[in-house]
Formats: C-alpha cells, structure tokens, sequence
C-alpha cells in the first residue's frame, strides 16, 4: 500500500485469496481521500474494458453502509472515492471493490480493511448514515431515459394527430363523380381530393385525381342509381390495379 496526494495505491490478485489490504483515512475526511486499484491474475496486469462498471461498497465500523461508483481509468486502473459519509464513524470498517461486466455480472470482489481514525476534538463530525450515491446516479440516469422516451412519445402522438386531423380534412372536402371515360380526359384538370368512377362500355376505372385506383367492369346505369341515392346492385367486380 502506498499513500500519495490523499490516494491510497492498492494491488490486488484476483487468481487468489490474498490477505486484504489496509487503508487509513481520518474521521470527517471531506472528498480527499480516494483509492487507485491495480487488478492483476496470475501476476499480470487484469485488462478492464470500456464497459466494466466498478464500485466501492464500504462498511462503516458503526455498520451504516455507502455504495459509490469507481471510475476506470485509461491505464487499466481504478480509482474510487471516500465520500464524507465513508468517513463518518471512527474505528475499523471494511471496503469491497466491485467489478462489474458489461452486462452487470460480478466479475470479482476485492475486500479491504478501512481504519478510520477519530477526528480532532472539537471537529464536528457529519451524522453517520447509509448512503447509496451509485444507486442514486443509476435511478437519475433511468428517470432521464424515461422522461426521453415520454418526450419521444409526445413528438410521436402529436404528429400522429396532425396527420389524422389533415387526413379528416382531406376526406370530409372529397368529392365523388361518375363519369364517361371520354368526359373524364376532357377535363382540363383533375381535382385530386375527387373520386372519379370512369366508364367505357362495361369497363369502370377509378381515380383519385389524376391517381388510377381500381379497373374492372360493371353496369354502368347501376353505377347512375348508387350515384343518385338509390340501392341497386351492381353488376360485374372491381378490382386493385396491379
């Protein structure tokens, strides 16, 4: 163990169960104290990706319990905090360091002793309680996904009612016309929010605008009675236009 700058160097040998390190701190410490550990297997450094989250759960000799997040660093180390509340009891407590996979599996579990000495008389010391920052950190960062995904959600709804809304529009001003197919291509312009039924003989073609929809045959004086509020029947199919 070595201590420099508040940072306490550990090692740890993760292919056996060696004794556990020692690390002092004093009672009421205020984020000056943190601890750097080197992981090793087998003697050789443990490579840590990208992805391995760490963590450093410390058992405060009165038994109140912190969790913080440790940060790896680019050298294959990692370095977690003493929080204030670490801090809080004097005595001897325990600290574990985790590792975590990239999929939140315990890859290992390093233990140390933690020896808090008491802080000066007269110093006030912080009230010794639980504390879980890492827990805390990990429920904001859902909370924030959750309120993206609720704004993402509104966005999508609200453009979902614009084109429902247009599309009513667009569907209470359409017109319908039943006309020959000689009339239909005389027109000058064809109104796309119409529905011309066209007929050639037996032959009836659909069209929205200048859009052809459906082709088939049918009775053309059929058609006229529908298009004139009567019920008839009409004979023959249409069909989609492939």
């Amino acid at each position: 163990m070595n201590t420099m700058n508040g940072i306490t160097e550990l090692t740890a040998e993760l292919s056996c169960g060696n004794a556990p390190a020692l690390i002092f701190a004093k009672q009421g410490d205020e984020d000056s104290r943190s601890v750097r550990v080197r992981f090793l297997f087998g003697g050789k450094a443990f490579p840590i990706s990208d992805d391995t989250h760490t963590e450093i759960r410390v058992q405060k000799p009165d038994g109140t319990v912190t969790v913080n997040d440790g940060t790896v660093g680019q050298d294959g180390t990692a370095l977690y905090p003493l929080s204030p509340q670490s801090l809080t009891a004097a005595g001897e407590g325990k600290a574990d360091f985790l590792l975590f996979g990239s999929d939140d599996e315990l890859i290992s579990t390093v233990p140390a002793r933690l020896v808090i000495t008491p802080a000066p008389v007269g110093d006030e010391a912080l009230e010794s309680i639980s504390e879980y920052r890492a827990f805390v950190t990990e429920i904001a960062e859902h909370d924030t996904a959750i309120a993206e995904l609720q704004r993402d959600l509104f966005s999508v709804n609200t453009n979902l009612g614009r084109g429902i809304a247009s599309l009513s529009n667009r569907l209470g001003s359409m017109s319908f016309e039943l006309l020959t197919k000689t009339a239909y291509e005389a027109l000058a312009a064809k109104d796309p929010d119409t529905l011309y039924t066209v007929t050639d003989g037996d032959s009836v073609t659909q069209y929205l605008g200048e859009i052809k929809l459906k082709s088939g045959s049918g009775s053309a004086g059929a058609l006229t009675s529908i298009y004139n509020g009567t019920t008839s029947t009409t004979a023959g199919t249409l069909t989609e236009e492939v």
